[in-house]
């Protein structure tokens, strides 16, 4: 699915089954009873989570248990898992990754109404998360201290509600090998890479508030520029080749990345 289709009305609740919240911490989490609607949790027939709505319409704060404050969230979990055509809406996060590895998030509606991100990904490995309208509170996307992250083709807004610094639409930190291309950016607040290594960024389209890259040197193309020029590069060594237009410098770097 292109940046370009991806809009507010994907995988809304028409069609799909109501279903309480899914929390697994375990491989043997991955039940019927958990959402679980096909597959094995191989690498070639994943478990598949699809056709539920989950909406948090309200939670303790502060929260002592992870399935009243998360739509979906997985703990130290390694199947392969595809979570495809949900509606997850509220909660501290709509997802919640930690210590996880082979986990695809794709073609669905997520959206966190609290003041917090709509995704937060954390210590995880093999994460794609692909064609899915991803909205928060007070920021779209959060992914630190992972590898092998794939984010393509979505949607990502950020709203106005965060109560400690300004909206995002994506923050990524300590990562290494990132693919980030073809997402639409415009309709929230800035991303934001710190300390990312393998990073290739192509074909997104950034919001006025722009990029700022923190010790990070993508391999970047093929982007949108913003506006007002916002494109700021904080605490890396680079050499620009190629153009200079608006304040964006693009980086030519032999890609090692080979992940789309």
């Amino acid at each position: 699915m292109s940046q370009s289709s991806v809009s507010a009305d994907l995988a809304k609740t028409s069609g799909l089954l109501s279903h309480n919240t899914i929390y697994i911490n375990t491989n043997a989490g991955f039940t019927g009873a958990n959402g679980v609607t096909g597959g094995t949790g191989t690498d070639t027939n994943p478990y598949i989570i699809e056709g539920w709505n989950i909406t948090i319409t309200n939670f303790p704060h502060p929260f002592t248990n992870w399935s009243d404050a998360f739509c979906i969230s997985f703990f130290e979990t390694s199947e392969y898992v595809i979570i495809r055509n949900v509606s997850l809406s509220g909660g501290a996060s709509a997802i919640k990754l930690l210590n996880v590895t082979n986990v695809k998030i794709r073609d669905s509606y997520v959206n966190s109404t609290y003041n917090n991100e709509a995704m937060h990904i954390e210590s995880c490995t093999n994460i794609d998360i692909i064609s899915n309208y991803i909205g928060g509170g007070g920021g779209g996307i959060s992914i630190a201290g992972s590898a092998d992250v794939n984010i393509s083709g979505n949607y990502v807004t950020s709203g106005a509600s965060r109560t400690k610094g300004a909206p995002y639409s994506m923050i990524i930190s300590s990562l290494n090998w990132v693919y980030v291309a073809d997402n639409d950016f415009s309709h929230g607040g800035n991303v934001s890479a710190y300390s990312c290594d393998n990073a290739t960024v192509k074909n997104n389209i950034w919001s006025d508030q722009g990029i700022f890259y923190y010790d990070t040197q993508p391999n970047q193309y093929g982007n949108s520029i913003p506006s007002n020029g916002n494109i700021l590069l904080v605490g890396i060594a680079v050499v620009a080749i190629g153009f200079i237009s608006v304040g964006m410098v693009l980086f030519m770097r032999r890609k090692k990345n080979g992940r789309h």
